[in-house]
C-alpha cells in the first residue's frame, strides 16, 4: 500500500483555521480559506478532466494563486509542469510536447505568447472569477498525498544549456522541508518571504517548508532588495531564501538607511544563503554585523538544498555550506570514483533526490546505488563542514542562474562576423561571476560588445550575455586542436 500524508493545508484548517497562509500587501489568506479553494479547485479540475498521472503546466509569475491550484492537482494526484519565465515561448511549447501536457492555467498575458496550447485551458482570470463565488467548506473529506506520486516537474539546465525536466515526488518535497524546518526553527506564526520564482525548486520549497511547518508565506511585491526592506521594516518577515547577490544588495541599502534598518535584517529569525558562490566581502559583512545567514548548497536534483548551516553553528562557518540534512548522506569521491576525504566530487543520497529527468532520450541522473553524482567539487573540514570549490563540468553560477559556455558559444557562432569563440567565467563582486567572450574573428573584422548584445538579445537570457568581447588573431589551442581553456582564464581571468 502507498504511504500517504494528510495535505498539510487540511492539517492546518483542522488544527489551526484561522492562522495565516498566504500574505501580500493587499491580501490576507488563512488557512480555512486556502482549504476551501482546493477543495473548489480539485472538483473544478477534475470537471475539467485531470485525473490520476496527468500533468497540468502553470505559467504564471509568482502569485498566491498558484498554491491553491498545485495542492488541487496533488489531491488528484497529478503533478504540476512549471515552466519557466526566463524562456521563449517556443520553449514553452517543446516542455508542453515533451511532458504530454493536456491542461494548462496560468496568466493570460503569457498564455496568449503561445501558439499552440494544450487541450485544456483553464485561466487564472477564469480562475479568481469562480473563487469568488465558491462554496463554503462542505462535508468533502480533504485527500492524502501520496508520497511517491510525482508531484512537479521542473526545468534547469543541463550541460550543454539544454533545459532537463527534472522530476520529483511529493515525498523528495516532503523530506526537504521538514530537514530543513529542523534548521531554521519554522513555526506557526512566522512568515517566509517568497523572494524567489515559483518556477524554481528553491521558490517552490518555501510553499512547501511554510505548509508544514503551519507557517505563512508572504509574497512580495518583486524580488528586489527595496521589497524585502519593506516587508522586514513592517516585520512581516521572519524568514528568507537569497542568493549571494541579493543579500549584498539588502546589506548596502540598509546600511546607507540607517542602524534602525540594519536591526531590522538583525532581527529576522534565519536567511537561507544559496545559489552562488559568496564573496569575500559578503562573508565579512556577514560576520561583521553578525547576520543570522545560514549557508546551504543543493540543486534541483536534490529538491533545493540538502545541506545547510543550523542556527547553532558558528558564524565563521558561513563560507561553508554546512552539514548535510539529518536523513542525508554526503561523499567526496576522485575521478577514479574512490572516496576521498580532502577534496572530490559531491556525492548525495537520501530522500531529497530526484526520481531522473523528463527526456528519457537524454542521460539520466548518474546514480550509483542511491548516490547522486552532483557534478560540484567540494571539501569537508575537520568538524565535517561542506565546502563547495569548484564544478566538475565548469558550469559557472551568476546572480543564482545557471550558465553553461557551450549553450552561449554555439549561438555565437552562428554571428557572420565569428571564425571561433570560447567563453570563460571571470570574478564579479555583484553577480559572483560573469561571462566573458574571446572571439576569433573572420578576416580582419572586429567585433564589438553592443553588437554582439544586439545579436543575443532575441536568443538567450540577458544574464547569460557575455559582459565583455576580446578580438584576437588565434584562440590558444591544445595539441590536438582544441580550445585551450585553461590559458584563456589564466590570460582573462580579471
Amino acid at each position: 500500500m502507498s504511504q500517504t500524508v494528510l495535505c498539510p493545508i487540511a492539517e492546518n484548517y483542522i488544527a489551526n483555521p484561522d492562522a495565516i497562509s498566504l500574505r501580500t500587501e493587499n491580501e490576507v489568506i488563512s488557512f480555512t480559506k486556502l482549504e476551501q479553494q482546493v477543495r473548489f479547485l480539485t472538483r473544478r479540475f477534475k470537471e475539467l478532466g485531470v485525473k490520476k498521472f496527468d500533468r497540468v503546466a502553470i505559467l504564471s509569475e509568482n502569485s498566491p494563486l498558484i498554491v491553491p491550484i498545485i495542492f488541487a492537482i496533488y489531491r488528484l494526484e497529478a503533478s504540476a509542469i512549471f515552466l519557466s519565465l526566463q524562456l521563449t515561448p517556443k520553449d514553452w511549447e517543446k516542455q508542453l510536447e515533451a511532458s504530454k501536457t493536456r491542461f494548462i492555467t496560468g496568466q493570460e498575458n503569457y498564455l496568449t505568447r503561445l501558439e499552440v496550447l494544450p487541450e485544456v485551458i483553464y485561466s487564472f482570470s477564469a480562475i479568481k472569477s469562480e473563487i469568488e463565488v465558491a462554496p463554503q467548506i462542505d462535508s468533502v473529506e480533504p485527500r492524502d498525498l501520496v508520497l511517491d506520486n510525482e508531484s512537479s516537474i521542473i526545468f534547469t539546465s543541463s550541460k550543454t544549456g539544454h533545459k532537463k525536466g527534472v522530476i520529483l515526488s511529493i515525498r523528495n518535497f516532503v523530506s526537504s522541508a521538514t530537514a530543513s524546518n529542523k534548521l531554521t526553527g519554522l513555526k506557526s506564526g512566522d512568515f517566509w518571504g517568497v523572494s524567489l520564482p515559483l518556477y524554481h525548486v528553491g521558490g517552490l520549497g518555501i510553499i512547501f517548508r511554510t505548509l508544514f511547518a503551519g507557517a505563512g508565506s508572504n509574497f512580495l511585491d518583486s524580488f528586489s532588495p527595496k521589497s524585502i526592506l519593506l516587508g522586514l521594516s513592517r516585520g512581516s518577515l521572519t524568514h528568507l531564501s537569497l542568493v549571494p547577490t541579493v543579500l549584498d544588495e539588502l546589506i548596502s541599502e540598509a546600511e546607507e538607511s540607517g542602524a534602525e534598518t540594519i536591526e531590522a535584517i538583525r532581527s529576522i529569525k534565519a536567511v537561507i544563503l544559496a545559489g552562488a558562490a559568496s564573496s569575500n566581502s559578503l562573508m565579512e559583512k556577514i560576520i561583521r554585523l553578525d547576520l543570522p545567514v545560514l549557508s546551504a548548497w543543493g540543486m534541483t536534483e536534490t529538491t533545493a538544498h540538502c545541506t545547510c548551516m543550523s542556527l547553532e553553528d558558528p558564524r565563521e562557518k558561513v563560507a561553508t555550506v554546512g552539514h548535510p540534512f539529518y536523513h542525508t548522506s554526503i561523499k567526496l569521491v576522485d575521478d577514479d570514483e574512490k572516496e576521498v576525504f580532502d577534496e572530490g566530487e559531491i556525492l548525495v543520497k537520501g530522500p531529497t533526490v530526484c526520481t531522473g529527468y523528463l527526456d528519457s532520450s537524454m542521460p539520466q541522473p548518474k546514480m550509483n546505488d542511491g548516490w547522486l553524482y552532483t557534478g560540484d567539487i567540494g571539501s569537508i573540514d575537520g568538524d565535517g563542514y561542506l565546502s563547495i570549490t569548484g564544478r566538475k563540468d565548469d558550469m559557472f553560477i551568476s546572480g543564482g542562474e545557471n550558465i553553461h559556455a557551450a549553450e552561449i558559444e554555439s549561438l555565437i557562432k552562428t554571428y557572420w562576423k565569428v571564425k571561433d569563440v570560447a567563453v570563460i567565467p571571470v570574478s564579479h563582486q555583484k553577480w559572483g561571476q560573469r561571462p566573458v567572450m574571446i572571439v576569433e574573428t573572420n578576416k580582419d573584422s572586429k567585433i564589438e560588445i553592443d553588437e554582439i548584445r544586439e545579436f543575443l538579445s532575441d536568443k538567450i537570457a540577458k544574464i547569460k550575455i557575455p559582459d565583455r568581447v576580446h578580438n584576437v588573431t588565434a584562440l590558444p589551442r591544445t595539441a590536438i586542436g582544441k580550445i585551450d581553456y585553461k590559458e584563456l582564464k589564466k590570460s582573462y581571468s580579471e
